[in-house]
């Protein structure tokens, strides 16, 4: 009797996994990264699933004891609904946790096969029925058995994070007394060389973009330095090839340089933002994506940061109980039409657009980075109308990027300071085709794009730099890697590279293979 009840409680904590798989997987990962991307702490929101779990276990075990009762040989028809539920579950629940963001997967392609044969082996084949109800039980179980862990560290999690932090700060900076040298790089999200200037698609004007190059340096053979944001972007920051990440358990970044290489925890001293705070530039980044506000807090004089939200609807800054009831409810809207409010594209970009205005006119601040959304998908921009909101693709968020740039290059102009800022453009990555074909968010002009160059994934990013009174395009077509940025920033910062000529004698005195 023991061995039974405790097989049952086992196979009921497996269904609550099952059950609560959206909301756990991706704080049980071993890597963190989810922490990595929130806001801190999430202590409420650990609690609230380690509650939620327990919930689901406990009637996991009901339902199970339930359908032991009525049919402990698992020969009816309830073990299929049950069966078909539990798949339904694990889809949903990885959807909901993006570990699934393919468009063609829905659980309804996954569940109604499952269906179609139970009820064939129950109709044709009782006995083979009667053996996958078994089986399926065995397999619960046996992931039952993880609770044992899964609950120990959930419940370690939350009690393992630091003081609160806070999505943007701003230190004491110098009063503004006279036009001086600045650096403004704009980087935006998986701009590709390719589709902005080679094979651009047919239709699209990017006419501020066009009128920069004919009037900068811009390398045309720029390698990538990596295929992810979260490990380019600290990487150009360090100099330092970053090759993969996993954050602490209080949401540090640490980083591998090498496959296999030893953990290393990321020091925002040992950035050109550092760099530059030495030489006596203040600095600053308004950013999107990346917890800059955590990885530069020594390093910078003003952040303002905009992690993008998770779909478990949990919020840092509510209760334990409203995080616990947040899966329902969010359910709950979903069948009754009313979901969750969360921000709108317009919304989003509306935030980040003006506090990129407001940090590249604060001339008090010398060294600002601005990290766009765009032209990284979905789209949310159409460039018919003009107007931003969801539907659109690659190319209505190019489109979008442009008008972007026309904007905030005005703000440069218009500060007194315009005359000595040194303008960088740049993207982290190219438009990852193969990442983001069939995924949620492809439209049929993707496709279409895509399907001219052969589906082939240009990896060239971006890199423009404008020099102050600069006329004329300076070409640079030698193949070096994105990580050189680095280097190139430091040296610009520093006054070593104050020219176009001296920016092409330095690209090609850098050493080539490295």
């Amino acid at each position: 009797m023991t061995a039974i009840k405790s097989r049952l409680w086992l196979e009921g904590a497996g269904t609550g996994i099952v059950f609560s798989l959206g909301i756990c997987w991706n704080q049980i990962s071993p890597t963190h990264i989810y922490l990595y991307h929130r806001l801190l702490p999430v202590t409420t929101v650990v609690r609230a699933t380690v509650i939620d779990l327990v919930l689901a276990c406990l009637l996991g075990t009901a339902l199970v004891w339930l359908l032991d009762r009525i049919d402990a040989k698992g020969r009816t028809l309830l073990w299929l609904i049950f069966a078909t539920l539990l798949v339904a579950r694990v889809v949903g629940g990885l959807m909901a946790a993006e570990v699934i963001l393919r468009l063609a997967i829905v659980p309804i392609k996954f569940w109604l096969p499952v269906a179609i044969v139970g009820l064939l082996l129950w109709i044709f084949a009782r006995n083979a029925y009667a053996a996958s109800v078994r089986g399926l039980r065995v397999l619960l179980l046996l992931l039952g058995i993880c609770i044992f862990w899964m609950l120990p560290e959930l419940i370690v999690l939350s009690m393992t994070h630091g003081g609160p932090e806070t999505a943007s700060f701003s230190k004491p900076l110098p009063e503004f007394a006279a036009p001086h040298r600045r650096v403004v790089w704009l980087l935006f999200d998986e701009m590709s060389y390719d589709q902005a200037f080679v094979h651009r698609w047919p239709g699209l004007n990017l006419p501020n973009f066009d009128r920069l190059r004919g009037q900068s340096v811009v390398f045309s053979d720029l390698q990538p330095a990596g295929f992810y944001t979260e490990q380019i972007v600290p990487s150009l920051f360090l100099g330092r090839s970053i090759v993969e990440i996993r954050a602490s358990p209080q949401g540090w970044l640490h980083y591998r340089s090498v496959s296999g290489g030893h953990w290393q925890i990321f020091d925002g001293n040992q950035t050109v933002f550092a760099d530059a705070q030495r030489q006596g530039w203040t600095t600053g980044i308004v950013g999107t994506f990346n917890p800059y506000c955590r990885l530069m807090t020594g390093a910078l004089d003003f952040c303002w940061s905009q992690l993008l939200p998770f779909k478990d609807h949990f919020v840092a800054d509510q209760s334990t109980f409203e995080n616990v009831t947040a899966p329902v409810r969010a359910e709950w809207g979903r069948l009754t039409h009313h979901p969750f409010r969360t921000p709108s594209p317009e919304e989003e970009f509306a935030d980040i657009l003006s506090q990129s205005r407001s940090a590249i006119a604060n001339e008090k601040l010398d060294f600002v980075l601005v990290h766009l959304p765009l032209p990284h998908p979905p789209g949310i921009y159409n460039r018919q109308t003009g107007r931003i909101g969801p539907g659109g693709g690659y190319v209505d968020n190019l489109a979008l990027a442009d008008r972007t740039l026309a904007e905030l290059r005005q703000i440069i102009d218009q500060t007194h300071s315009a005359q000595q800022t040194t303008l960088v453009i740049s993207s982290d990555h190219s438009w990852r085709i193969p990442l983001w074909r069939h995924q949620i968010g492809w439209t049929n002009e993707d496709e279409t794009v895509a399907r001219s160059r052969g589906f082939v994934f240009d990896m060239r990013p971006v890199l423009i730099v404008r020099f102050p009174g600069e006329i004329t395009p300076t070409p640079v077509n030698r193949a070096l890697p994105l990580l050189d940025m680095h280097n190139m920033l430091e040296q610009i910062i520093s006054g070593q590279i104050a020219s176009p000529e001296q920016l092409k004698q330095w690209a090609v005195a850098q050493p080539t293979g490295h």
